[in-house]
């Protein structure tokens, strides 16, 4: 896959500038500037996230009419369900809400539906199940937008639904619940649209400790303000797992969430930190949530059931805590071998027939896992750059996970084919569909020829944003150390990456395939007599491709790698070119 190095043109006066107000050297400048940090308040508040940069609960639209409701509700003894989704963002923010409310003293329930057997967001049966369970209110965390008969059905029947969810809102078409909380509703006037599913809960938990404290004005007891502040732990893993900017309060929260993370003395967080072996990181960064915490809380709702999940996050006892920990780690074993197998399977029929040229590569079959095929889409996309719908048919029906590239809006596409479609919903970059099996060769026709209009050869082009050019000899403890204070780092706040060429490959040690299945790139590089040990993921067949050419060219993240007691710069490789011409599909 062709990728394109841009580099930003540099503001001298705006680097300049910076350089004198906040006394720091050039180099780092140029990266704050690149982001358009260019005066001393946005270095300080990019620098040193602030809790009261955190914007008002009380801004979303409805949370005072969904604070009075569950009020009176706790007030009154009333049964009450907190109905989530069965991804991170779902499970975290399920747990923030239903520990809060534990907290406030209601009577209180979870429900996370099955992901195989029931599907995304409400469905008629779980709210029949919950009447059936005397509740009076449902609370929904990261679902629930799109619930449109679920909900009709729930308040004829007497049972009030708040919906709180982070997913796009159709204006002409909201469902009739007794609240919608939601930072896209244009009903409101909420500053910042980007938070996940677990923001939005969390900010009907705070609201709802506002409403607990009279006596605090607008603020909080302490000991409520103590549970908030632990809750952050698990609203970053939120944050960070939704792949939603890093920006704004989402930067408060998941730097504030990170440091709750590490110390937090919930014995589920500890449970997973062990089997995910975190114990000993520090500090806990968005890189550590997205490859080793994230997959695997998602592995129960994909293999077994999220249910599992919550109560991990929000048990006491020590026991059960270590026992779903470990069944946690035996399930995302098991997603990743049949992950592999999908993903393998799915490359197969792609080249068969060849849909890798088409504009949107849709690819379906039998005994697809659904709870898999959202993974397989996000890897064919790094391996072609295009937008990926991945079905998974059962019974005549198929579910899919689709994935998508910049400048292809999925959720607009999705509407586009709405009339093929049983249901779905999602974002620009990340979509869900059901449909019936038989309608799929037309959805597939359908998606490519609204790709036509939209899609440029310029769009398949997969560009890399480079922030400048250096030399190995510039790469030291003070550059490095400068990067780390950019954490949290991650969506729409990558990285920093810098570009060196000429860069002579050592061969003594020789590069090498790391990885189980020997997937990622070992080497280390030399210039000006500074030599880095670099880390390439995924891109371990381009070994002999690196051996042959000898020098390469090389774009980066200088990271510190810390582990206990050892720290070590290192660089981990985002793009790579040489001489060597490659050959094969």
């Amino acid at each position: 896959m062709e990728t394109r190095w841009l580099q930003k043109e540099r503001d001298e006066g705006a680097i300049k500038s910076l350089v004198e107000a906040a006394e720091i050297d050039e180099l780092f400048a140029t990266i704050l500037v690149n982001r358009d940090i260019a005066t001393l308040d946005q270095f300080n508040d990019y620098l040193n996230p602030k809790l009261k940069n955190m914007h008002d609960p009380h801004l979303l639209y409805d949370m005072e009419r969904a604070v009075e409701r569950i009020k009176k509700a706790i007030e009154e003894d009333q049964k009450i369900y907190v109905y989530g989704d069965y991804d991170v963002d779902g499970v975290t923010g399920t747990s923030v809400v239903y520990e809060c409310l534990k907290v406030l003293k209601a009577n209180v329930f979870f429900y996370i539906p099955h992901r195989l057997k029931e599907g995304y967001g409400l469905n008629i049966d779980a709210i029949q199940h919950i009447i059936d369970e005397k509740a009076s209110l449902v609370i929904t965390v990261d679902c629930g937008i799109r619930g449109f008969k679920p909900i009709e059905y729930a308040q004829e029947r007497g049972l009030d639904v708040i919906v709180t969810d982070h997913h796009e809102v159709d204006p002409d078409n909201l469902p009739q619940a007794y609240a919608i909380v939601n930072p896209k509703d244009q009903r409101g006037n909420y500053p910042f649209k980007g938070i996940c599913g677990a923001s939005v809960g969390f900010k009907l938990s705070w609201a709802l400790c506002q409403a607990f404290s009279p006596e605090h004005e607008d603020k909080v007891r302490p000991e409520l303000r103590e549970f908030l502040l632990d809750a952050m732990a698990l609203v970053a893993i939120g944050t960070v797992a939704d792949v939603v900017p890093l920006l704004e309060e989402n930067r408060v929260v998941t730097h504030f969430g990170l440091k709750a993370l590490e110390k937090s003395e919930n014995v589920g967080l500890k449970a997973l930190k062990e089997v995910s072996k975190l114990s000993q990181a520090s500090p806990i960064t968005p890189e550590h949530v997205g490859f080793r915490l994230g997959p695997r809380i998602n592995a129960m709702g994909r293999m077994e059931h999220s249910r599992y999940s919550v109560e991990l996050l929000t048990t006491k006892s020590l026991t059960t805590a270590q026992k779903l920990a470990r069944s946690m780690e035996v399930e995302n074993q098991k997603r990743r071998k049949l992950q592999q197998r999908i993903f393998k399977q799915a490359l197969s029929q792609m080249e068969r027939y060849e849909y890798h040229k088409e504009n949107v590569i849709i690819l379906a079959d039998e005994g697809w896992h659904p709870g898999i095929i959202g993974i397989v889409a996000s890897r064919i996309v790094e391996k072609h750059y295009r937008p990926v719908c991945i079905i998974g048919v059962e019974n005549g029906y198929g579910k899919s996970s689709a994935r998508s590239i910049p400048g292809f809006n999925l959720f607009h596409a999705l509407k586009h084919c709405e009339e093929l479609l049983v249901a779905f919903g999602g974002h620009s970059m990340a979509a869900g569909f059901k449909i019936e099996q038989d309608k799929i060769p037309a959805f597939r026709r359908k998606m490519n020829e609204f790709a036509e209009e939209v899609l440029t050869p310029e769009h398949f082009i997969h560009s890399l944003h480079i922030d400048l050019e250096i030399t190995l000899d510039k790469i030291d403890w003070e550059f490095a150390g400068n990067i780390r204070k950019m954490s949290p780092l991650g969506e729409k706040n990558p990285p920093p990456v810098v570009i060196a060429h000429g860069l002579e490959v050592v061969m003594n040690p020789a590069p090498t395939r790391a990885g189980a299945k020997g997937e990622h790139l070992i080497f280390y590089v030399r210039q000006n007599d500074k030599t880095f040990k670099a880390v390439y993921f995924g891109q371990g067949e381009r070994l002999y491709e690196l051996i042959e050419a000898k020098v390469c060219d090389l774009a980066f993240s200088p990271t510190i790698n810390t582990w206990g007691e050892n720290h070590n710069i290192e660089l981990m490789v985002k793009d790579m070119k040489t001489s060597v011409v490659k050959k094969g599909f």
